[in-house]
This record gives C-alpha cells, structure tokens and sequence, in this order.
C-alpha cells in the first residue's frame, strides 16, 4: 500500500496535485461523483487549503464509495468558498459554472482508449492511451509549447500544458480550436482526443483517486489515477514566463484546414410538398413524447432544442440537442466521444421518428394523408426538461 493511502485514497498524491496545479492562493472546487452507487448523487464543497481539501477527500473515501472524485483545473472566484467552505457538502444542489472561473490556467489534453461506455480499459487499452500521449506531448512542444504535466487517469492519460490567459469567450474560441486541432491529428481507431475538454469551468480526475467504471474484473481492473511526471519548473510554481503564449496556442488552431460548403441544388419540384421549412422539429418531438427544452440559436441554426441523448442515459444538459438549419434541414449533435458519427439518421432510428424523408439537400416530404392520420392521434404535450447542476454528470470522464 502507497504511503498515505488509506482505503485506496492517496493522500500523499492528493496533495502533490492540488498543490501543483493551484498552490496555496488558489479557491478549488472539489466534486464527487456517483456517490454511494448513486448515479445521480454529486458531493461537492470549495477549499483555500490544499491540506484541508486532501483531508476532506480522505473523510470522504473513508465513509462512501463513489464512481470518481474531481477538481476543478481553474481557479474559481474566491465567494464560491460561501456553497461550502473547506468542507464536503452531500447532495450539492449547484457547482461550478463556467461564468465562475477567475482564469484559464491549464490547457487539457484528455487521451482516452476506444472502448464501451460504463467500462474500465483493458491493460493493452490503458497503455495505448499513454502512448499516444507522450506522442501528443513531444509534437506539441515542437510546436512551442512547455512540458506538460502527465498523469494516468485510470483509463488514459492527461496531459496539462500550462496557460496563463484572461477567461473570456475569445480565450475559450481559442482553446476549443487547439483541442480540435489535436483531436484531428491523434484521434483514431484506437484512442481519442475528447473535444469536449475545453471550456473553462472543465473537472478533471482528481489524481490519487480511484477510477470506477463498471464492475472491478480481471481484464477490466479499477485503476488508482496517479501524477506520471511534473516538469521541475511547476514544482515550486511557475510563472508567466514559463506558461504557452497566446501565439503559440493561435498558431496550433489555425492548422486546422478551412472548409468550404457547396450549398446542394434544390430537387425539382413534382407536386409534392419538398420544402424541408415547413418541418417543425418542435411539433415533431411533442408528437414523439419527446421532452426538449429550448438551446440558444443561431443565425445558422435558429431552432435548438436540448434533450437527453437517446445512445447514453448520462449525456444530459447541454451535452446533446437537436437542431434546425435555415434550410430546414434537421440535425443531432451530442458533444461526447462515443456519440461522434451520430447524426439525424441514427438519432431518428434510436428515438422511432419515422418521417417520409427525401435524402437530398435535407428536403422531406410532408405527405397530406399521413399528416391527417397524425393528427388523429392522441399528443402528449412534452414536459420541459430542468436539471440541476449536481444531475448534469460529466459522462466517461478519465
């Protein structure tokens, strides 16, 4: 047993990461998750002291079992300290929003195996991931970065490349175009860069702790997470000097290359209705059953509708929603790695939407009879759907 471990919880390594990645003038968020079995259950409280929150963490380990336990990577405003001050609170009715981050200090790489959701990673899986991190790690320094932080998370590996940049939207535009940048480099078959990392208020394993996906099996073992290498220059602090300019991180992004959409030409009309705007994708989930609530559009997408993601029960909030083009052209989207490639067609499959569909330039075809047979049937009108911060489980963290 690791010196510092009581009941698998390293203290030791506990206090290494918290003091590497926040120091002593830091508020941290700590948040628990699926505690005591519960898929639901969030524990969280605020620290101003490293030692404090390692010590909480213990208590905590000592008395409950949960799926996994995570910090906050950037400082948050020091009146959060007010939810629960140096302490755990059970049931945390609210965590962290992005809008409470002081700054963006870490840029997050998260290398996670190809595998099933719910499961831990084989052996064979769980070095796959390492590799292609130290593979990620040596071309992001040729392209100016500083050594970054490696950890195993259990099921893959991170890495942490220090940032020291303002928390607005142009900061976040930035981070979200490297993380793809990377993604579309390294991901493949065998291992993914998860995209959906980048935004500010992001919770990351909390090293020394365990990872539990699923039943604790031979092949597909439970894994204590663990600080793999801490450059020299984090160890006692670091300094602006030392971190990733906006320049390197702006020349990353603008590797990625420029698309451009042909818009498709129109089908030739026969008499039949192909004008996909007359779709109401609102009155087509309340005709579903399907519960919605209303996403912020935009001047591409002026109807977006968030809903829970029919391919994994923990894909909720702002994870997955449903969308409708100028064009009326219908769309999905679910921001997680293991929904990547599912579009409207399989989302249509998965929920039972059956619509006489003309597949080109994303037209449908309203036929009149079968609208007066839909009419006839009864409607449920849906319930819009709230969820609190503490339900909103960030699905297939490593």
């Amino acid at each position: 047993m690791k010196s510092g471990t009581i009941n698998g919880v390293c203290r030791d390594t506990i206090v290494k990461t918290l003091n590497t990645f926040h120091g002593p003038d830091s508020t941290i968020e700590i948040r628990i998750l699926g505690v005591d079995g519960r898929k639901t259950r969030t524990d969280a409280g605020y620290f101003n002291s490293v030692e404090l929150a390692a010590n909480a963490v213990r208590s905590h380990a000592n008395q409950l079992q949960a799926k996994g336990v995570y910090f906050c990577l950037n400082p948050v405003f020091t009146s959060l300290l007010a939810r629960a001050k140096n302490r755990i609170q059970q049931y945390a009715d609210t965590t962290t929003k992005d809008s409470e981050i002081l700054l963006r200090r870490w840029l997050y790489i998260d290398c996670d195996s190809v595998k099933p959701a719910g499961i831990s990673a084989t052996d064979t899986e769980h070095d796959a991931a390492i590799q292609r991190a130290s593979e990620v790690a040596d071309w992001m320094m040729q392209q100016g970065f500083p050594e970054p932080v490696t950890a195993d998370s259990g099921n893959g590996a991170h890495l942490h490349f220090p940032i020291d940049l303002t928390h607005d939207s142009e900061t976040t535009a930035i981070i979200k175009a490297v993380t793809h940048e990377v993604a579309r480099r390294f991901t493949d078959n065998a291992v993914t860069i998860d995209e959906a990392v980048f935004n500010a208020a992001r919770i990351c394993r909390l090293y020394g702790t365990w990872a539990r996906k699923g039943d604790d099996t031979e092949e597909r073992p439970h894994r204590q997470s663990q600080l793999l290498y801490v450059p020299d220059y984090l160890r006692d602090g670091w300094s602006e000097s030392d971190a990733a300019g906006i320049d390197v991180l702006t020349k990353l992004a603008a590797m990625t290359p420029k698309t451009i959409s042909i818009p498709a030409k129109p089908p030739a009309s026969n008499g039949h209705q192909h004008n996909a705007e007359s779709i109401d994708l609102r009155r087509l989930l309340i005709d579903r059953g399907i519960e919605y609530r209303e996403g912020e559009g935009s001047a591409k997408y002026p109807v977006k509708l968030h809903l829970q993601c029919p391919f994994d029960d923990g894909h909720i909030g702002k994870d997955a929603y449903v969308y409708q083009m100028t064009s009326g052209a219908l769309g999905f989207h679910c921001s997680h790695n293991s929904c990547s490639g599912r579009r409207w067609q399989e989302f249509k499959e998965a929920v039972g939407i059956e619509t006489r569909a003309a597949e080109r330039a994303g037209s449908v075809w309203n036929d009149p009879r079968q609208q007066k047979r839909d009419d006839e049937k009864p409607r449920t009108e849906p319930q819009l759907m709230t969820v609190k911060a503490c339900d909103v489980e960030p699905k297939e963290l490593d």
